[in-house]
């Protein structure tokens, strides 16, 4: 015969436990409040395991006074214990250690509770522990003496310990000339990642020839491997494009190193030039094949030349556009090159029906290959011209 004192005594005693089990709460954070379990994660600093162990934080409340241990299932390959002792910083409030991945919660204030931190070579050294990988899932649970674990179904974490890389970087400019830049113009640097999504473009800083946000803005695309990292000319400085950026992976590893213009892996695409200043473009007229020997005379039937150069303002050859270009009012019988250089020839031969007199030209259409524009040259650099009489 059942003692019906006894089955009370027993349910109530159920009754008390269960009231714990829903009471209780645990959580799992990890070194330097890092959201994902990555590189900072795995070297920072980790409270009572010290220094920068890294590692992961287990605080518990509202629990029962057992012995609970904790364990970890990497990629769904199975749950083990923590290979380690843990640390705590005081084990009157935080907890009792027993090793492997086992503990007993402290009695602070009428609750049960503990803050075991566990260092990231003691999560290292746990079966099935992956390695430096990257992209993957693990999970974390406590499990009492009474094999209850909590949470009731861990949710999937994720896992990634390898700095992002990438494997190409392409340079261009909005330019009509895309190796250009002037004011105005939009400099885009494309980045594309190796093989993980890249993210947490606010942790990123980025400057085009030492220009920073928000001049120069960090731009997801439809692919979350590739970023453009974008910046409007206006004051930045003259010459070759020098950049620096350093970004992140979506779990928030930040790069080995900014990649530079300098970054020779993967190698630098293309080049952008800025250059604000106005071409310098002068002119020398004559006549080539005059009977007279004279190249500042020109009868029907001679050649003129018109020679134009350019240059910086530096004084060194700097190439143009195609000019536009008239003599005696005419198209040139011959212009070369027609791509942009530092120094073009135009010749006209001389017809009759010509203007008598000093021979006119003007050059216009003058830009460089930035697009800054010179005003028409219409005189010579020399002085010397070349008079026509048929």
């Amino acid at each position: 015969m059942f003692n019906k004192n006894k089955i009370k005594l027993f349910f109530i005693l159920l009754l008390f436990q269960a009231g714990i089990v829903l009471s209780q709460t645990v959580t799992f954070s990890y070194a330097e409040g890092a959201p994902h379990y990555n590189l900072l994660a795995s070297t920072g600093s980790n409270g009572a395991s010290g220094g920068d162990a890294g590692g992961i934080m287990v605080v518990g409340t509202g629990m029962a006074n057992l012995i609970y241990t904790v364990e970890a299932n990497f990629n769904d390959q199975g749950w083990f214990n923590i290979n380690g002792w843990g640390a705590v910083g005081n084990a009157q409030q935080d907890g009792s250690l027993f090793g492997n991945g086992r503990f007993s919660p402290a009695d602070f204030g009428g609750d049960w509770v503990c803050q075991i931190n566990f260092s990231h070579a003691e999560l290292a050294a746990t079966t099935n522990y992956p390695g430096d990988v990257e992209d993957i899932t693990f999970k974390l649970r406590i499990r009492d003496q009474n094999n209850q674990t909590y949470p009731n179904a861990p949710s999937e974490r994720n896992f990634d310990l390898v700095a992002p890389t990438l494997t190409a970087v392409t340079i261009v400019s909005d330019n009509s000339d895309d190796e250009w830049a002037t004011t105005g113009d939009e400099i885009k640097i494309t980045i594309t990642a190796d093989n993980e999504n890249l993210g947490n473009e606010d942790d990123w800083t980025a400057s085009i020839q030492g220009v920073p946000g928000p001049t120069t803005t960090v731009n997801a695309t439809a692919n979350p491997k590739v970023w453009e990292i974008k910046s409007t000319v206006a004051n930045h400085p003259e010459g070759s494009l020098f950049f620096s950026i350093q970004f992140y992976d979506e779990y928030e590893n930040r790069c080995a190193a900014p990649v530079t213009h300098q970054t020779n892996d993967p190698a630098i695409v293309g080049t952008v030039t800025i250059d604000y200043t106005a071409p310098i473009v002068s002119a020398t007229i004559l006549s080539d094949d005059n009977a007279n020997n004279t190249n500042v005379l020109a009868t029907t039937g001679d050649v003129v030349t018109l020679t134009i150069t350019a240059e910086d303002a530096d004084g060194a050859p700097e190439f143009i556009q195609v000019p536009t270009v008239t003599i005696a009012g005419e198209t040139p019988t011959t212009k070369n090159p027609n791509v942009a250089a530092a120094s073009f020839t135009a010749t006209r031969t001389m017809e009759a029906g010509d203007a008598q007199g000093e021979v006119a030209f003007v050059i216009s259409a003058l830009k460089d290959r930035a697009g800054n524009t010179a005003s028409n040259v219409i005189v010579t650099s020399d002085g010397d011209n070349v008079t026509f009489d048929s």
